[in-house]
């Protein structure tokens, strides 16, 4: 498994490569021109921008706006993978059956990737933002309690998982809907007034400033939940 995973690591970095760093680097510079634009309002910040998302308030009231922060934020790695599996499997499939690996072991292991990537791109992402925070603000964001930051990074890499998984396996599918639906899922998600909505979860106006941990462990549910479908369905 870990030679399988080393080389279907090196295969996806060669296809995604040009567009991660792109994609980072436009989001990261994003955070550090809205730090700066926000720089002489205390009472806000970057991180603020970025996770503010939309209040449960606003959604019964109709006045709700489209977090474009946010969108952008997860949308990002979407378009990072897009026709990326199809493309991965179509030309890896033949080679990996011919050295006798199972659809199960392949899914487990792609689904290693997506993980590492969610981790890595919000990492990033996050670091950026609190670099621009501290760097024109010259403390720490705002929005949750100063316990809550790492639990708040982990909620995201969690929520980014699964809306990664999801495009998989619309990937695997029918390739050319996956940004549709993944656009259209975080749409719904920024009008929805659910409050077990994993996309809503990571939305600093649904956690009332203080990070929820059922929150946390209800996403990673769904996450073992989703994958633990489609590898049923791949076998």
């Amino acid at each position: 498994m870990r030679s399988l995973f080393i080389a279907q690591w090196w295969y996806l970095w060669q296809l995604i490569r040009r567009r991660f760093i792109v994609g980072v680097g436009l989001v990261a510079l994003t955070a550090v021109f809205m730090g700066q634009q926000v720089a002489t309002n205390p009472r806000s910040g970057i991180f603020t921008l970025f996770f503010a998302g939309t209040s449960l308030t606003d959604i019964t009231q109709g006045h709700v706006q489209l977090p474009i922060l946010w969108f952008v934020f997860f949308l990002t790695p979407t378009l990072i993978f897009v026709g990326v599996w199809s493309t991965l499997l179509q030309h890896r499939w033949p080679v990996l059956r011919a050295l006798m690996y199972t659809r199960v072991q392949i899914g487990l292991v792609n689904f290693g990737l997506i993980l590492a990537a969610a981790v890595a791109y919000s990492g990033l992402i996050l670091a950026a933002i609190f670099l621009s925070q501290w760097g024109f603000h010259g403390h720490k964001p705002s929005g949750l309690s100063p316990n809550g930051y790492m639990g708040w990074y982990w909620l995201v890499v969690a929520v980014l998982f699964f809306l990664l998984v999801i495009q998989y396996l619309v990937s695997l599918l029918n390739p050319r809907l996956d940004l549709v639906i993944i656009s259209s899922l975080l749409v719904i998600s920024a009008y929805s007034a659910w409050n077990w909505n994993p996309l809503a979860m990571a939305m600093l106006l649904r956690q009332q400033g203080t990070l929820n941990n059922s929150h946390l462990l209800f996403v990673t549910v769904m996450d073992v939940i989703l994958c633990t479908i489609i590898l049923i369905v791949e076998r």
